[in-house]
């Protein structure tokens, strides 16, 4: 399995940037992320419970858009998830680098499905009783804060069919997460292990754990079987590290400036060397450096800033933030999607993208501002 990458996407991180992707690689696979990710996983489940609760105490159990059936549905994939956390636990963290794949599968699978079911909701083409289904902002900002939180881990592991991180998210990690991430005064040194365990470009690694890319010459097919492939130090990086759960497939490499194009593009001579081998939870306990793991905050709990204020007192409001008025809002974006928003109520978001929204049209009866009160334009908090 080669991974096709444009030439710019294929980047050499410099001696700062491999620490901090080495330390990210052991933060994003540990044992605490993962116990993160279900808190997060169970909040959702949680807030959808406490939502068909509260419209059964008011006798909307059949309208609501949130019925016993979408709590079942959920919670079905919290037994799951919950199952791969006591295989995990039950072990003492010792098979972390073969994790419960089906559970875990099967539990984002239902994330993932509902946050589709709920974009379709945001664009109007699903519909939701909002006055019948209460907490259905928090609901969505629940749901949004699982998929981020798995999101921020599982982009950087790498097994057969789970989750597989791509050359192209280095690029995307570098701009976008490092200037918000939480790196330690002093970070552990890459190691540079004595001895040398190289796996061909896709062959399988035999254990988990750090392997980084590295220039090695070219195979021919006799040597898989005469052992005559011997790369050999200085090892030359090609690429960023990943990490590796065993018996996953370590990629190859083509840089090819279009994967559509009939160009066969350049394929990379490179090997897969271990850096570091998972074997951090081997006397059953969890290193005290976990305790000082610091994760991304969600999306959604970022701060939202609202920038320069529009001359004109046009009210507007980021996605995740509170409606500051009720009314009809517009989609900046799109110039003809509207929603209608209580005061109070979190303002949607677009294919999962922050988007601003500006105040349409102010609704009186809502709890829109007294006659007489200039409005202001606003961002979400």
């Amino acid at each position: 399995m080669n991974e096709i990458v444009e030439p710019n996407d294929l980047v050499v991180p410099c001696d700062l940037d491999r620490q901090k992707l080495f330390y990210l690689l052991k933060k994003v696979s540990s044992i605490t992320a993962w116990r993160r990710i279900y808190a997060y996983y169970k909040a959702w489940a949680d807030v959808t419970k406490a939502s068909l609760q509260e419209a059964s105490r008011h006798g909307w159990a059949l309208t609501t858009s949130l019925p016993a059936s979408e709590l079942e549905f959920v919670q079905g994939g919290l037994d799951e998830f919950r199952k791969a956390m006591d295989i995990l636990e039950k072990n003492h963290c010792k098979k972390i680098g073969d994790p419960p794949f089906m559970e875990l599968i099967a539990a984002r699978k239902r994330l993932t499905i509902q946050l589709s079911v709920q974009q379709r909701v945001d664009d109007g083409e699903n519909g939701v009783n909002e006055e019948h289904t209460p907490l259905w902002q928090e609901y969505c900002d629940a749901m949004h804060c699982a998929y981020d939180v798995w999101q921020e881990c599982s982009m950087h592991l790498f097994q057969r069919d789970y989750f597989p991180s791509g050359m192209w998210y280095y690029n995307r990690w570098l701009k976008n997460d490092v200037p918000l991430m939480h790196f330690p005064d002093k970070m552990e040194a890459v190691p540079d292990p004595a001895l040398n365990r190289l796996v061909r470009a896709n062959g399988f690694v035999p254990c988990a754990g750090i392997w980084e890319p590295v220039a090695a010459p070219a195979t021919r097919f006799v040597d898989r079987f005469t052992g005559a492939w011997k790369p050999a130090p200085p090892f030359r990086v090609v690429g960023p590290m990943k990490y590796f759960d065993r018996g996953a497939q370590a990629n190859g490499i083509t840089l090819q400036h279009n994967s559509d194009s009939d160009d066969a593009g350049e394929k990379l001579h490179l090997a897969w060397r271990l850096l570091w081998q998972e074997d951090r939870y081997a006397d059953g306990t969890v290193p005290e450096e976990e305790a000082h793991y610091r994760f991304l905050e969600p999306e959604r709990s970022r701060p939202k800033t609202s920038g320069i204020e529009p001359p004109d007192g046009v009210i507007w409001a980021w996605s995740g933030a509170a409606a500051p008025v009720s009314g009809r809002w517009l989609l900046e974006s799109h110039g003809s999607f509207t929603q209608m928003r209580k005061k109070g109520q979190r303002m949607a978001f677009s294919q999962w993208q922050s988007v601003r929204w500006v105040l349409l049209k102010p609704d009186c009866a809502l709890g829109a501002p007294d006659a007489g009160q200039q409005p202001v334009a606003q961002g979400g908090q």
